[in-house]
């Protein structure tokens, strides 16, 4: 069964998840800052502004009941880039390694061009 939640609640929680400020929250949905705090002591907004409010409100209850397995696929994500990293160290390595034979070659090559032209 659902709570019945004020306006009032409704504006705190709001800001609370999103931290946002009065002002922002009045320019998601709208209004002057000073329309918030009138909500908060009783005044009823009109029903355009309510139900962008409550839009929000939901929207946010919503994102809470999905399971969040973010930290789990960040874990992951950081496990992959770690692993990327390492053999990409490692092939850097290599091609260091490659380099150097390839230029030793090289100048083998060219002290023998020039040994046997002399």
């Amino acid at each position: 069964m659902n709570k019945a939640v004020s306006i009032s609640e409704m504006i705190s929680e709001i800001k609370k998840q999103m931290k946002w400020s009065d002002a922002i929250l009045a320019l998601e949905i709208g209004v002057e800052p000073k329309n918030l705090n009138a909500w908060r002591k009783g005044t009823t907004p009109r029903l355009p502004n309510y139900k962008k409010l409550k839009a929000i409100y939901v929207s946010l209850k919503d994102k809470k009941e999905i399971p969040d397995n973010t930290t789990e696929k960040i874990q992951q994500l950081d496990k992959e880039i770690e692993y990327l990293t390492t053999e990409r160290n490692n092939a850097v390595k290599h091609i260091t390694n490659i380099n150097k034979l390839i230029n030793n070659l090289k100048k083998e090559r060219e002290e023998l061009i020039s040994c046997k032209g002399a």
